[in-house]
C-alpha cells in the first residue's frame, strides 16, 4: 500500500491523496473485484473508497475537510478488505497534514483616537515537522465591518485589482491603521480565502485595537517665600543697607494624553514684593557749585502680580515619560502665563546744607507673559526692583521633575526646602575699605502630582 502524496495541506490543489491498495490471495494471486474502505476513524478528511481492478489493485481517495482544522498535523485510520467467508483483513494508514497559519500583530494595541499604528499580517503554510514557509503572491481579504465608520485600513504593499492586499515574498501584508474619533474597540477581521469552499472555510485572524484616551492629570502646587538684607559700607563714603520679602505661589492642572502627547494647562501664577533701601553717604546733586554731597536716600517698593491661564494646548511640553516614569518639566514650567499687575516706589532725598526733603512716587501697570518655575526661588522678575537679588545665592539640589510611582497608576513627587546665606566679604582686600554682607533665607514647599484618569 502507498500514499501519494504522502501529506495533504488545506491550500487549493492540495486537498487529496491517493491511496494505493494490492490485494493478492493468500497463494499470491492477484483478486478482482474486492471493495476497500476505511474504517471510518478519521478525523480531518473522507475516505472515498475502491474496487481492485484485473491486478488487484484499487484506487481511494482522501480528501482533506478544510472545515475540521486547518493545523499541521495527521489523520490516521484503516482501511479494510473483506475476504472470502466474511473475513476482513486490515492496513494502517496515516495522512500526513500540512497546515496554514495566519498571524496578525499590531505594533500598539492601544492607541488615542485620530492616532496610527501598524498592523503586520503573516502567512505561511507550516510542514508536519513544525518547519514554517511563507506563501508569498496570496490575495487577503480585510473584512471592516466591525471597524468604526471614519476607522481606515489602508495597504502599504502590493494590492489586486479590488484594492485588498497581496503577501510579500516573506509571506507578509503590512497595514497602516488610522483610528477614528470615537473611543471604542475596533476589530478587523483578515481572511485567507483560497482554501476549501472558500469564504466558507477561510482561515481568518483577527486584530483588536483599542481606541481610548490614556490621560493623565498632572497638578503642581509650588509656594515658596523669602527675606534678605544687603548691606554696603566704605568707611567716610557710603552706608548702605536693603532689606527685601518675597512670596511666590503657582499652581497648575495639565491633562495629558500619553500616546498622542496632547496636553492641555491650567495655571494660576501670584508673586508679592516689598522692600527698602536706606542709603547714606556722597550723593550727587543737579548744583554746579556742589556736584557731590553728602545726603540720604530712603527708598521704598511694593510689586504684585497675578496671572491665569486656562487650557493652553501643547504637545509634550509639560509631562513626558522617561526612565519608566512621568517626568514634569519644572527649570522652568515651559507654558507662559500671562500675568498682570503694579508696581510702586516712594522715595525720600536729602541733602546735607539744603532745607527740605525731596519726595517723589512712581506707579507702574504692565501685562506680560511669565514662565514660571525654576531651580532657584524667586525665578521670575517683575522690573528692575530687586535691586540685590538673592537668587543668586541659593540652590536647591532636590528640584526635579522625574516623578516617583506611588501606585498602579499614580505618581508623585513632593519636597520642603530651607536655605540660608550669611555672607561677607571685602572686594578690594585691603586697597580699600569696602564690606559688603549679604544675608538671606527661603522655603520652598511643593507637591507634583499625577492620576491616570
Amino acid at each position: 500500500m502507498t500514499v501519494t502524496p504522502e501529506s495533504v495541506a488545506p491550500d487549493s490543489g492540495r486537498y487529496s491523496a491517493d491511496i494505493t491498495v494490492v490485494v493478492k490471495s493468500c497463494r499470491g494471486n492477484a483478486v478482482e473485484g474486492i471493495t476497500i474502505e476505511s474504517d471510518g476513524s478519521e478525523t480531518r478528511g473522507t475516505v472515498t473508497a475502491g474496487k481492485t481492478d484485473g491486478s488487484g489493485i484499487a484506487h481511494l481517495t482522501y480528501t482533506l475537510d478544510v472545515s475540521r482544522g486547518r493545523t499541521a498535523g495527521e489523520d490516521s485510520f484503516q482501511v479494510v478488505v473483506v475476504g472470502r467467508g466474511q473475513r476482513k483483513a486490515y492496513a494502517p494508514v496515516t495522512i500526513g497534514i500540512e497546515g496554514i497559519m495566519l498571524d496578525a500583530t499590531v505594533a500598539k494595541p492601544r492607541i488615542s483616537p485620530r492616532e496610527a499604528t501598524d498592523i503586520t499580517v503573516s502567512l505561511y503554510s507550516v510542514d508536519t515537522n513544525g518547519a514554517r514557509s511563507p506563501l508569498a503572491g496570496r490575495t487577503l481579504l480585510l473584512e471592516k465591518a466591525m471597524l468604526s465608520s471614519d476607522a481606515r485600513v489602508i495597504p502599504m504593499g502590493e494590492t489586486d485589482s479590488r484594492g485588498q492586499p497581496v503577501t510579500d515574498a516573506n509571506g507578509q501584508v503590512h497595514l497602516k491603521f488610522i483610528a477614528g474619533g470615537e473611543e471604542r474597540m475596533e476589530k478587523l477581521r483578515i481572511l485567507h480565502q483560497d482554501v476549501g469552499r472558500g469564504y466558507l472555510d477561510a482561515i481568518e485572524a483577527f486584530v483588536v485595537i483599542e481606541v481610548k484616551k490614556d490621560e493623565y492629570r498632572v497638578t503642581i502646587a509650588w509656594d515658596e517665600r523669602g527675606t534678605g538684607t544687603y548691606h554696603y559700607t566704605q568707611t567716610g563714603a557710603v552706608d548702605e543697607q536693603v532689606e527685601s520679602t518675597y512670596s511666590f505661589g503657582f499652581d497648575s492642572r495639565t491633562t495629558w494624553d500619553k500616546y498622542s502627547g496632547q496636553e492641555a494647562t491650567t495655571a494660576s501664577l501670584r508673586y508679592a514684593e516689598q522692600g527698602t533701601s536706606d542709603y547714606t553717604g556722597l550723593m550727587a546733586t543737579e548744583s554746579e557749585y556742589r556736584p557731590t554731597v553728602f545726603g540720604t536716600e530712603f527708598l521704598r517698593w511694593t510689586t504684585q502680580g497675578q496671572g491665569a491661564l486656562k487650557s493652553a494646548p501643547s504637545i509634550n511640553l509639560v509631562v513626558d515619560e522617561r526612565l519608566g516614569t512621568l517626568f514634569v518639566a519644572l527649570n522652568p514650567v515651559p507654558v507662559p502665563v500671562t500675568t498682570t499687575g503694579s508696581s510702586d516706589i516712594s522715595c525720600d532725598i536729602t541733602f546735607a546744607g539744603i532745607s527740605g526733603t525731596t519726595h517723589y512716587e512712581v506707579a507702574d501697570d504692565w501685562n506680560r507673559a511669565i514662565s514660571a518655575l525654576g531651580s532657584r526661588p524667586a525665578p521670575i522678575t517683575f522690573g528692575d526692583l530687586s535691586r540685590y537679588p538673592l537668587t543668586d545665592y541659593f540652590r536647591d539640589p532636590n528640584v526635579t521633575g522625574l516623578l516617583e510611582k506611588t501606585g498602579s497608576e499614580t505618581y508623585a513627587r513632593r519636597w520642603h526646602y530651607e536655605d540660608r546665606v550669611d555672607y561677607s566679604w571685602r572686594p578690594f582686600g585691603d586697597f580699600f575699605d569696602i564690606t559688603v554682607e549679604v544675608n538671606g533665607e527661603f522655603a520652598r514647599d511643593a507637591t507634583i502630582r499625577a492620576v491616570k484618569l
